[in-house]
């Protein structure tokens, strides 16, 4: 339900905000101490607006939106991820380029114990986003067996002189940030599903504890050691007010199925 409609413009300030959403409020009789937490998309003039109205105690990020952007920035700051997008697309053009994409089709397409679709190839990152370099690289793991064994051929046949080259470190980032960033898009499709709402309260320590524990994903490549760097840093920045928040720690210790599992320290009592 939409109790009310606020047109921004360049001249909107938070304390404009403020008086709207006190307005809003007061439209349908609903107190503001009746309100116990707020949630909006992170920008700087909506967070304030919410925190001056309700108490910044009250106020909560947008998980899913949160987690976009700190995958993102986390990325993006990885010069050697440049490198691997290049040398992916590398490849990716090759084959669809020439006739190897068709070769590539029929290989796969001879094993009887196959489950993938007899049309599946190759697929270009369409935008800087994560998600969409996800699937990049995903769809590429999964038919890495196929483009080893065909870029083997043409290169022992030598009758292709600019066919890409798979080296043992390319293999190594791509099989190591994969998986990694797959656990990321597993708990944001999980933030986005319908039914999480009801219950998102005390789900959402869980969630962060679960993202948390993401970053302990051992591995020897350089440049996943670096992503996880940067996801520690980004995801305390990024959710350092979530972890603290008394409503979330109060629906995650009534719930029969948490209580006090996700929490750091525990009060004995007297």
């Amino acid at each position: 339900m939409a109790v009310g409609y606020l047109q921004m413009l360049e001249s909107t300030n938070a304390a404009d905000i403020g008086e709207f959403l006190k307005k809003s409020l007061e439209s349908f009789s609903i107190p503001l101490d009746n309100i116990r937490s707020v949630c909006t998309n992170g920008g700087r003039i909506a967070v304030q607006a919410c925190k001056d109205v309700f108490g910044e105690a009250n106020h909560l990020v947008c998980l899913n939106k949160t987690l976009d952007s700190v995958v993102n920035k986390s990325l993006i700051t990885i010069s050697a991820l440049k490198d691997l997008n290049s040398k992916l697309e590398a490849i990716v053009k090759f084959f669809k380029q020439s006739n190897i994409a068709a070769q590539l089709k029929n290989e796969q397409m001879k094993k009887p114990d196959t489950t993938l679709s007899k049309t599946l190839v190759l697929i270009e990152s369409l935008s800087s986003s994560w998600k969409s370099i996800l699937k990049s690289l995903q769809r590429f793991v999964l038919l890495l067996p196929e483009v080893k064994t065909v870029l083997a051929s043409i290169s022992s046949s030598e009758s292709t002189t600019d066919a890409p080259k798979l080296d043992d470190s390319f293999v190594k980032s791509l099989t190591s940030i994969e998986p990694l960033l797959t656990v990321f898009e597993t708990i944001s499709d999980r933030l986005s599903e319908s039914n999480v709402a009801p219950r998102s309260g005390s789900s959402i320590i869980e969630i962060l504890f679960l993202l948390h524990h993401a970053t302990t994903y051992e591995t020897t490549d350089h440049l996943t050691v670096q992503f996880i760097d940067n996801m520690s840093r980004e995801l305390k920045k990024g959710f350092e007010d979530t972890f603290s928040n008394t409503v979330l720690a109060a629906a995650n210790l009534l719930d029969p199925r948490y209580t006090t599992t996700f929490f750091l320290f525990r009060i004995k009592k007297k």
